[in-house]
């Protein structure tokens, strides 16, 4: 008879596994690659396995990435634009009937409402801290979007940006120092900047005719995704945070948009437009296993 397996032996196989066969794999071909740096290894063995945020039918859902495990956590069919905690226990999202902002948490029956005002607020994005929320508002009276930061209950808030334009899409980097944006302040087309968290030094990164928007931070801070119609259609694009060695991840005739990186770091999920419908993808950052996780009917995910 084979003598049995102590329960804390047995764990611990079964996690060394797990980060053997599912983790590291991934982690070391991003360092072969530049996008991890090798010190970065705690940040990658965090939330295994991550949840994404994700809207259908203008709901959010809360999953795996493959799509198992997927818990409704609105119901009003007029959700937008989610952002979830790092700990993945609430979202932050712009409610597309009254243009107002909410957070919801895991498990909870109402949303709390964040603001109330008569403009619109939307595009909420969370600090990785999970203590501050940036959001897009035209509240100013200026007749454009404008980029706002205020505390998790709604309260403190102060603007960042103030010109005649578009500034849109605010994504924070991990070091919550830094707020990458879209904006069209420099000509017809969005482009992508970044800016200070207190609104100073505002720098565009992009520079071309094409639109560029939808900007996410890699965990490690080196590197920024975004969305581009450079080559006619959306495709998936990263680059570094001065705007420079950008590298074009997906290469096809579908639109690809809404890229958001893993918080280990070698995993970018976007949304497609397929053949199957508006499908979820996963890619790694240096473009290899370009693949379809779930078919349906699904945009803006988040990590």
């Amino acid at each position: 008879m084979s003598p049995k397996v102590p329960p804390t032996v047995a764990v611990f196989i079964a996690a060394f596994c797990l980060l053997a066969f599912t983790v590291l794999p991934g982690y070391a071909r991003a360092v072969a690659s530049g996008i991890a740096p090798t010190m970065y290894l705690p940040v990658v063995l965090k939330q295994v396995p991550p949840k994404i945020a994700v809207l259908s039918d203008l709901n959010i859902y809360r999953m795996n990435p493959n799509g198992s495990d997927k818990e409704q956590l609105t119901d009003n069919n007029c959700a937008g634009a989610p952002s979830l905690s790092n700990d993945t226990e609430f979202v932050v999202f712009a409610n597309e009937c009254d243009n107002e902002i909410y957070l919801i948490e895991v498990g909870a029956t109402e949303p709390m409402r964040l603001t109330n005002n008569r403009v619109a607020d939307i595009q909420p994005a969370l600090s990785p801290d999970g203590e501050r929320i940036a959001f897009v508002s035209d509240r100013d009276a200026d007749g454009d979007y404008e980029i706002f930061v205020m505390n998790l209950d709604g309260s403190a808030v102060s603007q960042l940006t103030s010109n005649t334009a578009r500034d849109e899409e605010p994504a924070w980097a991990p070091d919550g120092e830094r707020i990458a944006f879209m904006s069209d302040r420099d000509g017809a087309n969005p482009e992508i900047y970044v800016m200070n968290v207190d609104g100073s030094s505002q720098t565009r990164l992009t520079d071309n005719i094409a639109i560029d928007q939808s900007p996410d931070w890699s965990p490690f801070g080196n590197r920024i995704v975004y969305a581009s119609n450079a080559d006619g259609d959306f495709e998936i694009i990263t680059m570094e945070p001065d705007g420079s060695n950008q590298v074009q991840l997906t290469k096809n005739s579908q639109r690809d948009l809404a890229p958001s990186w893993s918080p280990r770091g070698f995993e970018i999920v976007y949304y497609s437009f397929t053949s199957a419908g508006r499908s979820l993808m996963l890619i790694e950052p240096d473009g290899a296993n370009d693949d379809v996780v779930i078919t349906g009917n699904f945009t803006d995910p988040d990590w």
